[in-house]
């Protein structure tokens, strides 16, 4: 039993989740919390798998994947696995998993100690046929490892020590565990034979407080108290040379907890996140005025609030000395405005939102991303200023009426020409100035938006208050313009490459409407509470995992428009290049009409070899 041994056993108790068949949860009495201490870094635990297996054929995920349609288009994918997937799974249902956890206790040096287990109710006979090939393979791949047998109590527990790693495994009262450390099997067997932990991880405070809220019959969990790896992180960053913020650091230490489920709940998924941080306040709420930046054909939005730096922007941002040589020579732009860098925290007004329109009959959709300003004219200097600093990358400026606009360089045929805006309220970026003015003109005459679609009430309904941040995805209409969008063109591909051919038949892509027709909205609030930040999500997948498909898609879409910005480089940010001040076409601002005497403006430097 070596590393792969060790990753077999993770292995089991990720995928028994939705292999294993349904079966009555019988509760053995052993509670893993109660096993492992109190200052256990990360705990994973999947509580009752049967339920879980119950609640998934619920799902729309699971509706999904039932269609005859969709079954079709997965037989050759399936052919191509061979039986190896499906003797996995008849060894699965024979072992039948019933709560699973894996917690990461401490670090021995830079290695975690760590502990898995699952209770089952198949034979013992699963569980070793299910193992027995990971056993001689990995046996196999250290020769030098050593085996033996450690009784301990009633348990006997089987060990593998090589020079770099221990195992030790042991079955008991329909429990197997396995570890990274002896003692620590040996503490959890002592939990099994009724000799209680004297500081367990179930009484901490920081753990019940987060149990608090989560639901309590959620299908997965994870609490996480990352106090440990934010004195290693700290090291690192010493150690390499980083320079460290100590108020970076200690806003760190306030988080105690990070804790997060997952419950099935009918054919929405249930994501909550909570994280534990005692004395967290908020000085202003979310005004939800930024979903005027929206419109009906908006299919994903979203908008947080955030605060202000406690500390000077350089402090928050140059913690490298290439980032804060960048942040002087911008600091040094600002000057010939009035303006420093630190004026822009008063500047700002930290609200920001997001949103992706799509219309019917567009190939495209179109971002936009919005930050709320206090001061205009302040900011209005500062825009200047960023003309300064990106004028000899290619940028121009071109006002249309009230609404300033700066324009990234084309390239070649490209739809999108990144371009940054100046409105009364708000800074905008996004991939086309079109974007932003009509952006700017619905924030200012109003206008439909998301929140008249039929999707918006229900979906918001479905979670909490959202004081601190708020999303919504309409993923049937997302899905529908991706799918349609896409389709013709895999199915064109496939006809180039035989290798796709070879996996997949294109021609079985199910229609649009077979999966459309199982999808619903996704919604999701962020508040401030007493104890810290809480985030609930509910959709058919959540906000999170829709969000990182989604940051995807956008990625693939925007990448032509991001390699027009390659050589936009800050010294020492890799962000934007110090403008020459003979820069070909282009005519710097003019600096304010009174400029401080004091503070006369300095002349455009011209980059550094």
């Amino acid at each position: 039993m070596t590393i792969r041994l060790r990753l077999a056993g993770f292995a089991l108790l990720i995928t028994s989740v939705a292999l294993l068949p349904t079966a009555c949860s019988r509760k053995s009495g052993f509670n893993a919390t109660s096993a492992v201490p109190a200052e256990t870094i990360v705990f994973l635990h999947l509580p009752d798998i049967a339920r879980t297996k119950a609640r998934w054929p619920l799902t729309a995920l699971a509706k999904i994947g039932a269609e005859p349609e969709v079954k079709a288009f997965m037989e050759k994918p399936k052919a191509q696995a061979g039986e190896l997937p499906d003797a996995w799974i008849k060894k699965l249902e024979a072992v039948d998993v019933r709560e699973a956890f894996v917690a990461a206790t401490s670090f021995d040096g830079n290695q975690p100690k760590v502990i898995a287990g699952f209770s089952y109710r198949g034979k013992k006979e699963a569980v070793d046929a299910i193992l027995a090939d990971a056993k001689k393979a990995t046996q196999a791949q250290s020769p030098d490892g050593k085996s033996d047998i450690v009784q301990h109590g009633k348990a006997t527990i089987e060990t593998f020590v090589t020079s770099k790693m221990t195992l030790a495994a042991t079955d008991i009262n329909g429990w197997y565990f396995i570890a990274t450390d002896l003692d620590l099997i040996k503490q959890t067997l002592d939990v099994v034979e009724g000799k209680p932990l004297k500081n367990p991880l179930s009484a901490s405070e920081n753990y019940k407080k987060s149990m608090t809220r989560v639901p309590s019959d959620a299908d997965t969990m994870f609490f996480l108290q990352p106090a440990t790896l934010i004195e290693k992180l700290k090291v690192l960053a010493t150690l390499s040379g980083e320079k460290t913020d100590g108020q970076q650091w200690q806003e760190l230490a306030k988080i105690r907890a990070l804790t997060g489920a997952t419950k099935l709940d009918g054919a929405n998924m249930r994501d909550v996140l909570f994280v534990l941080s005692p004395g967290m306040t908020q000085a202003e709420k979310l005004t939800g005025n930024m979903t005027s930046l929206t419109t009906p054909d908006t299919v994903l939005f979203a908008a947080i609030r955030g605060a202000a730096p406690k500390e000077s922007l350089s402090q928050t941002l140059g913690s490298s000395p290439t980032q804060a040589q960048a942040l002087t020579m911008i600091d040094t732009q600002l000057a010939a405005y009035g303006l420093k860098l630190d004026d822009l925290t008063e500047t700002l007004d930290w609200e920001g939102a997001l949103s992706l329109d799509w219309e019917a009959a567009s190939a495209q959709p179109s971002l936009i991303v919005a930050l709320g300003i206090k001061d205009r004219v302040k900011a209005s200097k500062a825009f200047d200023a960023l003309q300064v600093v990106l004028g000899a990358s290619g940028w121009e400026r071109k006002d249309k009426g009230e609404v300033g606009l700066l324009l990234a360089p084309t390239a070649g045929m490209m739809p999108v020409q990144p371009a940054l805006g100046l409105g009364e309220k708000h800074l905008f970026f996004a991939l086309t100035a079109d974007t932003i003015l009509s952006a700017a003109d619905r924030i200012k005459v109003g206008g439909d938006s998301v929140e008249k679609t039929p999707a918006w009430a229900p979906a918001m309904k479905l979670v909490g208050k959202s004081d601190n941040g708020i999303g919504f995805i309409d993923l049937k209409r997302m899905f529908e313009r991706t799918y349609d969008t896409l389709k013709p063109a895999l199915m064109m591909f496939a006809g180039f490459v035989p290798a796709i051919a070879e996996k997949v038949d294109i021609s079985k892509l199910p229609a649009t409407e077979t999966i459309a027709k199982h999808l619903g909205p996704v919604s999701m609030s962020q508040t401030i509470v007493e104890d810290g930040v809480l985030s609930e999500s509910v959709g058919p997948i959540t906000f999170n995992q829709a969000t990182m498909v989604v940051a995807a898609g956008i990625g693939a879409a925007a990448a032509p428009a991001l390699q027009q910005m390659k050589g936009l480089s800050i010294p020492g940010m890799g962000g934007f290049s110090a403008p020459a001040q003979n820069a070909p076409d282009f005519t710097p601002p003019a600096a304010p009409a009174e400029p401080t005497p004091a503070e006369p403006a300095p002349e455009v430097a011209t980059p550094q070899e």
